[in-house]
């Protein structure tokens, strides 16, 4: 006969927001371990990606940063907790302590069998869509791989949903031609979506005040380029754009200075500017903002939701696109600077 158990998880809180679970303390217990983001992934079995989405996750919950990152630690890059991040990390084990005194079950793990899969670009936003997704109790499980790995993902059936922004230079427009590129035009929903602003970020050694003065200096080598990851809807528009003022100058886009180094998020792009590594990124607007960041506007984009038809009924895609389409999400756009409704 099968045994039934009861199980309790710890979650801590900062100021009524839920901040840190089980699978976000086990990132911070690791990179406080093993002093790098790299090796906190191999240690935990998570990819890369997650970890910094993981981490994205709690700052914007908590408020503040929870890590510092720098080059050349272990594994390829050092990290530390901040003392935010370890405050929140003694909070949530005090309170496995407590559970364990209590006589009380181990902290749950993640649901093996999440309702929703979903793979993706790097969206702040979608964060917030995944909390309330949450809070209506709807489990997901995420893939932060890039919107051209993320439609390789739908097309080949391994996630439910994705989240995508790719430009077509061709057309000037945004998505639909890519469906017809990965087999997918007759195979999917569209469940909705947003406009997000793209802007070219800069730090202090940055003395031009249009994209193309930043552009030029990119291509020139005066100025290091913190570059997004193959794939990635930012990445093709940054190419397309160096390549246009490129053959102004007659210069090669694949020569400038960090075009190579890739980061993942918009976040990662951010904190190299900030660190001084790099001096002008393509990246979100609202990411600028939160880093404190000079921009100069680039472009608006369409960020948008395709599932699969054959699981259109499930429960997982049902509430997803409710968000979507609700007052709660119209008002979210309203309040944060660099998004809007599509028009």
């Amino acid at each position: 006969m099968a045994r039934i158990a009861v199980r309790f998880s710890c979650v801590v809180e900062l100021d009524g927001r839920p901040v840190l679970d089980d699978l976000s303390a086990r990132v911070l217990r690791a990179i406080e371990e093993e002093s790098s983001i790299i090796a906190a992934s191999r240690a935990l079995g998570i990819p890369y990606t997650s970890i910094w989405e993981t981490i994205s996750r709690i700052e914007k919950l908590a408020g503040g940063r929870v890590i510092v990152a720098r080059r050349g630690g272990r594994g390829g890059g050092g990290a530390r907790l901040t003392m935010l991040g370890r405050r929140l990390l003694q909070a949530y084990e005090e309170g496995v302590r407590m559970l364990a005194t209590a006589g009380l079950s181990a902290p749950l793990h993640p649901a093996a069998s999440p309702q929703l899969l979903i793979a993706h670009s790097s969206d702040p936003l979608l964060s917030m869509i995944l909390e309330r997704l949450l809070q209506e109790g709807c489990s997901a499980r995420c893939f932060c791989v890039g919107s051209g790995l993320s439609l390789a993902m739908l097309s080949l059936e391994e996630v439910d949903a994705a989240g995508i922004h790719l430009y077509d230079p061709m057309t000037g427009s945004y998505n639909e031609p890519y469906l017809e590129r990965f087999w997918l035009r007759d195979r999917v929903l569209r469940l909705g979506g947003y406009e997000r602003q793209l802007v070219m970020a800069y730090g202090e050694r940055v003395r031009a005040d249009n994209l193309d003065g930043i552009l030029r200096g990119l291509l020139v080598g005066e100025l290091r380029l913190a570059n997004r990851n193959r794939g990635s809807g930012t990445r093709i528009l940054l190419d397309q754009l160096l390549e246009q003022a490129g053959r102004m100058i007659n210069a090669d886009p694949r020569r400038v200075r960090g075009y190579e180094r890739e980061y993942h998020t918009h976040e990662e792009v951010a904190r190299s500017i900030v660190s001084g590594e790099a001096d002008a990124g393509l990246l979100l607007r609202y990411v600028a903002d939160e880093y404190g960041l000079k921009w100069i506007h680039a472009a608006w984009e369409r960020y948008e939701y395709y599932a699969l038809r054959s699981r259109a009924r499930s429960d997982g895609i049902r509430k997803l696109r409710q968000i979507l389409e609700s007052s709660w999400l119209d008002e979210i756009l309203s309040s944060m600077p660099g998004y809007r409704k599509m028009g």
